[in-house]
């Protein structure tokens, strides 16, 4: 006979193989570029002052653990990826069992969904939006099982603190999100009775991440480093959402009022889609639907947590439309993941509703409908997961890989630990090169550089102190729909004075590695050109016009 803890071991498994086997499913320049702050970090090398990035360092922390254990491969790496989301979502309902048992079996219904959303919206990649989303979905189910508890309990409380400590580390694109997170978890532990000494203690502990940062930015004496990288390159440069005006200074509170004016512009037509009634790909009237219904349930139940979650919920997608969710929308992964624990959330509480009949009638209603809507969003997602398992299993679709064409090149033609760079944005070739050494702090170049003296002059200084005997630049690539030789023009005046191409000379390239233009995109350092020429012609790579 079949227990009810066999069948929950049984979903576990499946849950697992599911983590397992999404995450050997494409890969993504952004990701590496994470990958080598990890990279970075266990050669020695300090955040912000000697590699550039302009986010928070809790990815980079996690990828030197991650890479420790690798040995190496990206493949393996992406595989204790996998198992970091399950383990922290199967340690999550563990506590959801212990502190709301009623709410558990609503909870393993999102965590069987979890892998089918982040693998549809690429939140299976190692990307600071989808380490966002898991810690998020610790944060918000811990302070819901504690919102529907008569007395909660401090140490829940703690826990979500650090957890939504590490949603900031993670993205600062959710710092207002995680501010009403923060008085979420004061308004719960003042709930039933003001205390004081109580909630300093618990803003003590919650601000305690924050000073170590701060104190580690003082005494690596990074903070200058870390300002340029983190306010000024993404307020003055980085930041680009629709109605808001940059000022003279960066202004958090029209800021923040902008995120809601936007979010509200979109959510409410979003909810209209119900009509349509399109069970197909219902995603997007899913989670609108479900948040919403959490939102009259929680006004209902407990009204100042309806605010903060409405709070929470209109700043939870501030760079991403949310009235189509396409495939691959990692960037609204966040709201996604909010209103598929919503929907599940709401679906529990309806049945408990004290209500006169006609209220209780139109929330069953609404339950029905959201019923529809999820149910057909989870065969949509399930459905997608295994075609995507699918087509990579009988090679019509490719899986990822401990190999680059670009990588398998410079070992043959870059003398053995030379410096070389490929850009203007490839990690996810750079990472694979085990012969050459980057020139500097800066392994990509963004559009963004070229608005600012400072970032032109230090990238190029990077080369100037080191200069690569090989540089690979895809004259044909974009970034933001910017022409590379548009933005990166700069770059390029100063390799055409130090740097020869093929085409600059009577020899031409064959045998091009499909990542990039043999003849056009590869510039060969003048003084060493007669060495690389001649590996070049070794390898089969050149020949005489």
């Amino acid at each position: 006979m079949i227990t009810k803890a066999i069948r929950a071991n049984w979903l576990l498994i499946v849950i697992f193989a599911l983590f397992i086997t999404n995450t050997l499913y494409v890969s993504y320049p952004d990701e590496f570029v994470n990958i080598f702050g990890g990279v970075f970090i266990n050669q020695g090398k300090i955040p912000y002052s000697q590699f550039f990035d302009h986010h928070l360092p809790l990815a980079w922390y996690l990828a030197a653990l991650m890479l420790r254990i690798s040995m190496g491969s990206f493949v393996l790496f992406r595989v204790w990826w996998g198992i970091l989301l399950f383990v922290v979502l199967f340690v999550l309902s563990r506590i959801i069992r212990r502190e709301n048992s009623s709410m558990y079996p609503y909870y393993m219904a999102f965590f069987f969904l979890y892998p089918c959303i982040a693998v549809y919206f690429w939140l299976h990649l190692y990307l600071a939006d989808s380490l966002a989303a898991l810690w998020f979905s610790v944060v918000f189910w811990l302070l819901i099982s504690q919102t529907y508890k008569p007395f909660i309990n401090n140490k829940i409380i703690i826990i979500s603190s650090i957890a939504t400590s590490l949603l900031v580390f993670s993205s600062l694109t959710y710092v207002y999100v995680a501010l009403v997170l923060y008085a979420w978890q004061i308004y719960l532990l003042n709930r039933n009775k003001v205390q004081v000494l109580e909630t300093l203690r618990f803003s003590l502990i919650s601000s305690v991440p924050y000073v170590l940062f701060l104190l580690f930015l003082v005494v690596t004496g990074s903070w200058k480093d870390f300002y340029i990288s983190n306010v000024v390159y993404n307020t003055e440069h980085y930041i680009s959402i629709p109605n808001y005006t940059r000022g003279r200074f960066f202004n958090p509170i029209k800021f923040a009022l902008t995120l809601l004016y936007n979010f509200h512009q979109h959510y409410i037509p979003l909810l209209t889609q119900i009509k349509d009634f399109d069970l197909y790909t219902p995603i997007a009237t899913t989670v609108g639907w479900g948040s919403f219904l959490l939102l009259a349930v929680l006004a209902t139940e407990h009204p100042a947590a309806a605010v903060l979650f409405f709070l929470v919920l209109s700043f939870s997608s501030p760079r991403s439309e949310i009235r189509q969710l396409d495939e691959t929308n990692y960037q609204a992964g966040l709201f996604i993941i909010l209103g598929f624990s919503a929907s599940f959330i709401a679906l529990w509480r309806v049945n408990a509703l004290k209500l006169v009949h006609a209220a209780k009638d139109a929330f069953r209603v609404a339950q029905i409908i959201l019923v529809f809507f999820l149910l057909f969003s989870a065969l949509f997602l399930v459905k997608n997961t295994y075609e995507k398992w699918y087509l990579r299993y009988t090679q019509k679709m490719p899986g990822i890989y401990d190999l680059s064409y670009t990588a398998d090149f410079l070992a043959k033609v870059l003398p053995q630990n030379d410096y070389y760079w490929v850009g203007p944005y490839e990690p996810n070739e750079e990472f694979f090169v085990k012969n050459g050494r980057l020139p500097g702090k800066y392994i990509t170049l963004l559009p963004q550089f070229r608005e600012s003296e400072y970032f032109t002059r230090t990238f190029i200084e990077q080369f100037k102190t080191h200069p690569p005997t090989i540089v690979i630049f895809k004259h044909m690539a974009s970034i933001f729909g910017t022409p590379s030789e548009q933005f990166g023009a700069f770059f390029l005046q100063w390799l055409d004075k130090r740097y020869v191409r093929l085409n600059d000379l009577s020899i031409v390239g064959i045998n091009s590695p499909s990542t990039f233009d043999i003849n056009s995109d590869l510039y060969i350092r003048k003084d060493k050109s007669k060495e690389v020429l001649l590996l070049l012609k070794e390898n089969g790579y050149s020949k005489q016009k």
